[in-house]
């Protein structure tokens, strides 16, 4: 007899959740073919304050126009401050049928390392349900 588990936070349900750590600066890639999805790719990005200003560039980017296999490539800017920084709210980044999937994470490094960690979960949540 085996133990289910599983994770939600009010009328939404954990996907995936868990810590990875990108080598030596590499972009991240979550692969959902499995489950049906198009690829997801984090990808830490450090440019100047000028360039930022004049490209209106905001810390977080999402962008999947120009990947080749569909991917949606979400592109974080300057993340090298100290302390931990990451989304304050669940951010969407797709729809299935009548299922929003929602990416919620963390992000730290330690000064000096081009690889950053990310403390990442994924949520779904039913179209129909209303927020609460």
């Amino acid at each position: 007899m085996g133990l289910e588990f599983k994770i939600s936070s009010g009328e939404y349900k954990v996907l995936k959740s868990g810590s990875v750590s990108a080598a030596f600066g590499n972009v991240l890639r979550f692969d959902f073919s499995s489950e049906g999805w198009n690829p997801l790719e984090l990808e830490f990005v450090e440019v100047s304050a000028a360039v930022a200003k004049k490209k209106k560039l905001k810390r977080l980017h999402m962008d999947g126009a120009d990947m080749p296999d569909g991917a949606l490539r979400i592109q974080l800017f300057n993340w090298n401050l100290t302390g931990v920084m990451g989304t304050v709210d669940p951010i969407l980044i797709g729809d299935m049928n009548s299922v929003e999937v929602f990416l919620h994470f963390r992000v730290n490094f330690i000064t000096g390392s081009k690889d950053r960690t990310i403390h990442y979960t994924f949520f779904s949540k039913n179209k129909d349900k209303k927020d609460g």
